[in-house]
């Protein structure tokens, strides 16, 4: 397994076909999309590429046709599940496929969940599907899974599994998140920022880069700010360059994956722009002024 994940990754879209199943063709073209505009690896299966609106069955075949098209990518999996024997079969596809990493969302059905409930949740997807060299970055994104990931279930993770832990994908978009888990205490920790705007504090702060859902359709943006932070020169600009585009993204449509799919189909890097419900499709009016944002 590769224990030096970093740098910049795309929370990859999932195509549909017009029929709204998963078109498993198409992965090998956007794939190579990222690969060659600066992406170094790609998350499967999580927010934007509406991992918990799929079947465990079409999860799995999306796992498999990735993997065998990854290319050079460093390749994650989200793998995270209401339930835990589905978490379970997904984290151990995932790393019989040599995926590089899961990305695990706590389990969000029930929102008040004790910290007791979480540990056990997380404990035992490691001790069933986790080798002793895999990488499990945990997801904390609040806003969307109501269920929080927070300092104290980290810390005894890493107590009792301080090999599999390797890090965290913060979308929460907390600034003070983001400096505790880049603090001393967590240590060794990998932090990847699920939120653009934070890409260049979170590497200057010791974090480790980024997985996002512009990383879809402008990866080259946030290839500048992370080499610009690599070779130590400023960010400011790069930055103020990635923050835009992900402000205008946000300000438009019902949800950020349903934005990306119109961004892709406008671009002529997707043939249709399907989301799969409780998502939606952009109306006319909203199309029309991602058009004009983007300048399409």
């Amino acid at each position: 397994m590769t224990s030096n994940l970093e740098g910049v990754f795309a929370a990859s879209v999932t195509p549909f076909d017009d029929d709204g199943i998963p078109a498993l063709h198409l992965l090998s073209t956007h794939l190579r999309y990222l690969e060659t505009n600066g992406c170094d690896g790609a998350l499967v299966l999580g927010t934007t590429g509406e991992g918990p609106s799929l079947g465990l069955d079409e999860r799995l075949s999306i796992l498999e046709a990735t993997a065998a098209e990854r290319g050079d990518l460093l390749l994650m999996a989200g793998t995270g599940a209401a339930s835990l024997a589905d978490a379970i079969t997904l984290t151990r596809k995932a790393f019989d496929l040599g995926y590089d990493g899961v990305l695990v969302v706590p389990p969000f059905y029930f929102k008040s969940a004790s910290l007791e409930g979480l540990y056990l949740f997380y404990a035992e997807l490691i001790n069933q599907a986790v080798p002793e060299d895999g990488n499990l970055f945990v997801y904390h994104i609040p806003q969307v899974s109501g269920v929080p990931v927070e300092g104290e279930l980290i810390r005894r993770l890493r107590d009792t599994y301080p090999n599999q832990m390797a890090g965290i994908k913060d979308s929460s978009g907390s600034v003070e998140n983001m400096q505790m888990l880049c603090s001393d205490e967590f240590e060794g920790f990998r932090v990847f920022t699920g939120n653009d705007t934070l890409l260049a504090d979170t590497l200057a702060e010791g974090g480790v880069g980024a997985i996002t859902a512009m990383a879809n359709v402008f990866p080259r943006r946030l290839r500048e700010v992370f080499d610009a932070h690599r070779d130590d020169l400023p960010t400011d600009q790069a930055q103020a360059r990635l923050t835009g585009l992900r402000e205008k993204a946000t300000s438009i449509g019902p949800s950020l994956a349903s934005v990306i799919k119109a961004l892709l189909y406008l671009k002529g890097l997707l043939p249709n722009d399907y989301v799969r419900p409780p998502l939606r499709r952009l109306d006319e009016a909203e199309e029309a002024e991602l058009r004009k944002q983007f300048d399409l």
